[in-house]
């Protein structure tokens, strides 16, 4: 909005000074410049922030023929997660500027590599995270493979004192 507005405001220059709008190349060529640096700055931080300012992802955690999955399934997340990552960093690419030097927003992700390349790890950091997250709910998994002794376990517990000082064994045994 900022671009189309600069952008007209160089045609109403051109044309209030009587110029050639080929003579207003080389001023729209150093305005453009002049956003890139702009742009340059602001797509660095946006790439360093990326991961945390890209939309919640939601998944759960089921218990699917006797394991326990996510939904979706993480090859999932990772397609959208990557997919907007990738959306973010070839943005520049789609930039025109003032159309005196265009060719100059393509090179952007070119000279933001190693920014780039922490993106993609934070991704893998990330999933490494779920994959974790997930693995350490599978001793849960007894309870939901044997409900039956489950039910045994609980009509035991006839008496509330008797589920209270199970429940306390329990949380004592998490402690440990």
């Amino acid at each position: 909005q900022k671009v189309t507005q600069i952008q007209k405001a160089i045609s109403m220059t051109v044309q209030a000074t009587g110029c050639q709008d080929a003579d207003a190349k080389p001023w729209r060529a150093h305005w453009d410049y002049q956003i890139f640096k702009i742009m340059e700055v602001q797509y660095r931080f946006g790439l360093e922030s990326l991961n945390e300012n890209l939309s919640e992802m939601k998944a759960d955690l089921v218990l699917s023929s006797k394991q326990l999955k996510l939904k979706p399934p993480i090859e999932d997340l990772r397609t959208m997660y990557y997919r907007e990552i990738k959306s973010f960093i070839s943005l520049p690419s789609s930039l025109k500027g003032l159309e005196g030097a265009p060719h100059i927003y393509k090179v952007m992700p070119e000279m933001d590599q190693e920014v780039i390349a922490t993106v993609f790890q934070k991704a893998q950091d990330l999933f490494a995270k779920v994959e974790q997250l997930q693995n350490s709910f599978t001793p849960w998994l007894v309870v939901g493979l044997m409900p039956e002794r489950v039910q045994e376990l609980v009509d035991e517990l006839s008496d509330p004192r008797d589920f209270d000082l199970k429940l306390r064994a329990v949380k004592a045994k998490r402690k440990e």
